[in-house]
Parts: structure tokens; sequence; C-alpha cells
């Protein structure tokens, strides 16, 4: 097998080795199974060499499932040499049983990091199994094949083919960028919008109302004051009941509640008060607004008709300094 039949290019010196490498006949395998038996590196590494083809198509039947051919071919080779250390020859021929090796030790990897989220082995090979009878199905004609042509090519369960099929195939880390090529893209994940953060101004009118809060509290006793606090949970965000108040206070349930409720009618009447000191002063201040507009208004206009007198009595003043000049003229004329 020759390496332009690969569409991934394979490392010059694996090539090398499946070029130049033949395939062994049994009486070789027994042999090198004999003398791998006994620890023998250099049997170990003949028999992984000899069937580095077995091991490179093997990885190339996992293909396109999100992990580079060279990470395939790297842990295949793992399960290549396992099978080199335990073969017997009695058995089964070294391809078949080599086989068995490459393809748990792939899907092993592939169950670990062929995915953004782990699955287990056995899903990982359900999967890869409904994915070849699709393709299977495609090739002879069944573009969409259903759920139960699906079940029944595979031998699976319907429920298990109908959970694969609707599983999201393919995941996008948040550390990606945005745009590949951009040496200065942003990773996606700067891009989402927080769902639990606070909006700046949200945080602000909380921030606000939580300072109206205590400042109503003020009015409140101490005990009074730490009670409204608890039940509300105004410092912890918890609210406690009753029954958990009264005993920190070392009070009744039903003393809680008075006081509660004395401290809600203290703090309402407090509220109402202020606001109406508050219109009130609005009031004033609209008055005194208002006042002082009409003040400025008069000003403005007084400013404006001693500026129109003005203006009239310099045009008097030059028509009668016209009316001399022409009296003069024509007194030196007579």
């Amino acid at each position: 097998m020759k390496a332009h039949m690969y569409s991934h290019p394979l490392p010059g010196f694996m090539v090398r080795a499946m070029t130049n490498a033949e395939v062994l006949t049994l009486q070789e395998e027994r042999v090198l199974a004999a003398r791998a038996k006994k620890g023998d590196e250099k049997a170990v590494h003949e028999l992984m060499e000899r069937n580095l083809r077995l091991l490179v198509k093997i990885a190339h039947d996992f293909g396109g499932l999100g992990v580079d051919l060279d990470d395939l071919i790297s842990e295949g080779s793992i399960g290549l040499r396992r099978a080199a250390m335990r073969f017997n020859p009695k058995k089964a021929k070294f391809s078949t049983y080599a086989g068995l090796w490459i393809r748990q030790a792939i899907m092993r990897y592939l169950s670990k990091h062929g995915h953004l989220i782990r699955l287990p082995c056995q899903w990982g090979r359900q999967y890869r199994k409904i994915q070849r009878a699709v393709v299977e199905m495609a090739a002879l004609g069944l573009d969409t094949p259903s759920i139960a042509e699906i079940a029944e090519a595979t031998g699976i369960k319907p429920s298990h083919v109908m959970r694969f099929q609707t599983a999201p195939v393919s995941f996008t880390s948040l550390d990606e960028k945005q745009d590949p090529n951009e040496e200065a893209s942003s990773p996606i994940g700067e891009s989402i919008a927080d769902t639990d953060a606070v909006a700046p101004g949200a945080a602000l009118a909380r921030q606000n109302d939580y300072a109206e809060v205590e400042k109503a509290l003020g009015i409140l006793n101490p005990r009074a004051r730490e009670i409204i606090r608890r039940r509300f949970g105004f410092r912890t965000g918890v609210e406690e009941n009753l029954e958990d108040v009264g005993r920190h206070f070392k009070i009744t349930r039903e003393r809680v509640r008075q006081i509660q409720n004395q401290s809600l009618h203290a703090i309402n009447a407090h509220l109402a008060r202020r606001h109406v000191i508050e219109d009130r002063r609005s009031l004033e201040v609209k008055g005194r607004n208002r006042a002082q507009a009409g003040q400025n208004f008069v000003r403005e206009q007084k400013a404006e008709a001693a500026q129109s007198s003005n203006i009239l009595k310099a045009k008097k003043l030059h028509q009668a300094q016209q009316i001399r000049q022409l009296d003069q003229v024509f007194a030196e004329a007579a």
C-alpha cells in the first residue's frame, strides 16, 4: 500500500517502513511471537513494523471524528505493541488479533478526547456504528433512513438511535477566536452576554433602594431594626421565619409579629410624612422659581423699555441737531 492512497500526509519514516516492510508468513509470525513473549524488543518492533499498513488502515477508518490522524496512529500503535507482546499464534493470525487491540486503543482514545464532553466507550461504539450504517444506506440510495431502519440495520434500540440522531455532533470552545485568520480577534466567550449579570442601571437602582431602606430603618430602635432585617433578608438575602427570629431574640413568635407590624407602620408613617414634606418643599421651590421667573421677566421688560426710551431720545437729539444745522445754513445764505 502506497502513501499516496491516504488523504492525510504520513510521516516520512512511516512511509519508508511501510514501503520496505513485507507481509509476514505464518512461520515468521510464530518465530517472532515466541521471541516477543520472552521479552525480545527487536521481535516486538519487527512485528509492529511489518503491520504498519494495518495500523494506518484502521486509523483511517476512524477519521473524521474530530481527532488528527497522527493522534489516532499514535494511540493505535500502543494497541499494536500490546498485541505484539501478547500474541499467541495457536489461536489466530496476528493481523486479526492486532486489529482488535488497535481498534480498542483508538476507540478508548476517541471516547476521552474525541468530544469536548466525554462519552462512555460503549456509547462511542454505538454512535460510530450508527454513522457507518447511515453512510452504507446512503450508498444504497436511502438518503434519509428512518429510525426503525437504522435500528434494524445496527441492532441498537430505536430509542437509543433517536437519542444519538438528535444529539449535537459538534461543539465550539468559548476560547476559540471569532475570526481564526485575525490574530487580534477576541474569543467567542467574550461576545456572549452573561444572563446572570446585573445591568449597571439595575445595580445602581438596587443600591439606591438599599440606601433608602437603611435610612428608613434608622427611625427604629436597634432590636426592631434587626428584626426587620432578619425577617426580610436585607443583609443575607435569606428571609428568616418568625420562629427563628424569636429564638434569636428569646421572645415568642407572636411578639416578633407585633414588633414587625409596629415597625412597618412606623416606617410607613415616616415615609408618608417625608413625602408630604418633600412635596411641600418641591412646591415651595417651584413657587420660588416661578416668582424668580416673574421678577426676571419684569426686569427684562423694564430693560427693554429703558432701551427703547434711550433710542427714542437719541433720535430726537439727532433730529434737533439736524434742524439747528439747517437753520445755520439758511442764516448764512440770507
